[in-house]
């Protein structure tokens, strides 16, 4: 792989993503795998895990690259990101056999089959911890992370009920997303669990 970057206007790199190009490839895997990578890593995932996890984005990429209609409304790498992380969380959640359904006001609906009692004991303790840090966040966050993680309404439905931009509502969806899940890990119970 060479050093240079072939591509800095978007709709070309699209383009020859589109084609096929090998470098092109080799440009979104140097410039995007890392974020990746260290998502799935920092959520229980390996580095084969998140090596499998990139080429299945990948391809989810490009089937939506091979519909004429598609068109990309951020950053390739942002974009990239997005269908990892529900990729990689609808994984955990099956692995784990985790229903991690909330309600309004973000308290889980149903335990999970756990085996032991200590699984139980630390699953509840981290689900109080997600409840108290939820009840934290703006109400402005907590519905728009309700509706759209929870309810899975798609965000433009979200942007007309609360008679906000759509633009608006994806930014803030995933700003919103970032902070809770950084006051969780900043949380002084969340070390113990």
């Amino acid at each position: 792989m060479s050093k240079e970057v072939p591509y800095t206007d978007p709709k070309k790199l699209l383009e020859a993503l589109r084609r096929g190009e090998e470098r092109a490839f080799e440009q979104v895997y140097r410039s995007c795998y890392r974020q990746i990578s260290s998502m799935a890593r920092s959520n229980s995932g390996t580095e084969s895990q998140a090596q499998d996890l990139f080429q299945e984005t990948l391809l989810v990429f490009l089937g939506k690259l091979r519909d004429p209609a598609f068109e990309l409304t951020s950053d390739v790498c942002t974009f990239l990101y997005a269908i990892a992380q529900r990729k990689w969380w609808k994984q955990l959640r099956k692995d784990s056999r985790v229903d991690l359904t909330l309600d309004e006001q973000g308290h889980p609906t149903e335990l999970p089959d756990v085996g032991n009692l200590e699984e139980k004991k630390a699953f509840e303790e981290k689900h109080r911890l997600m409840s108290r840090v939820f009840a934290g966040i703006s109400e402005e966050c907590r519905r728009i992370i309700v509706e759209f993680y929870y309810q899975k309404k798609p965000l433009q439905e979200i942007a007309e009920k609360m008679g906000l931009d759509y633009q608006y509502i994806r930014v803030k969806k995933h700003r919103c997303m970032n902070d809770y899940k950084k006051r969780i890990r900043a949380h002084p119970d969340f070390k113990g669990l």
